[in-house]
C-alpha cells in the first residue's frame, strides 16, 4: 500500500538509476527517493543499467559495489566511458572501508555511501551531485 502511495508524489528532483542486485534494497530505495520527489529506475545489474541509461533520461546513478557475481566498479567504469558527465554514487553494505572508498573514487565515482548510514545522508549526496 505504501508503495502505491509513494508513486503519487510529484517528480521534482529528476530521475535516478538505482543499481542493486537485492530486490528488497531496490524497493526500499525506490520508495524513499520517490517520496522525496525523484523518479527511480531500478536495475538488478549492469546489463539492465546500461540499457536504461541508453533509453531513459537519467540525472544520476546509484550503484551497489557488489552486484551478485559482478563488480559495481566495472559498471562505474563503463558509465564513465559512455557518459563521462553522469553523476555516480557508489553504495556498499559494508561499513566504511577506506580501500573500498578509495577504489570507488579512483574509478570515477562522485560519492560513496555506506548502507549503514542514515538514508538522509544518501539523499543529501544525490542532491549534491545533481546540484539541486
Amino acid at each position: 500500500m505504501f508503495l502505491s502511495a509513494a508513486r503519487n508524489f510529484q517528480v521534482v528532483g529528476g530521475s535516478i538509476l538505482l543499481v542493486d542486485d537485492e530486490v528488497a534494497v531496490r524497493n526500499f530505495y525506490e520508495i524513499y527517493f520517490e517520496h522525496h520527489g525523484f523518479r527511480v529506475h531500478p536495475a538488478s545489474g549492469p546489463v539492465e543499467a546500461l540499457r536504461l541509461l541508453s533509453e531513459q533520461k537519467i540525472c544520476a546513478v546509484i550503484v551497489d559495489i557488489f552486484l551478485g557475481g559482478e563488480n559495481g566498479l566495472d559498471l562505474v567504469r563503463q558509465i564513465r566511458a559512455l557518459w563521462p558527465e553522469m553523476p555516480v554514487i557508489v553504495i556498499s553494505g559494508v561499513t566504511y572501508d577506506e580501500p573500498v572508498f578509495l577504489d570507488a573514487i579512483r574509478t570515477g565515482a562522485d560519492g560513496f555511501y555506506s548502507k549503514t548510514l542514515p538514508m538522509s545522508q544518501l539523499l543529501m549526496d544525490v542532491r549534491r551531485v545533481m546540484r539541486i
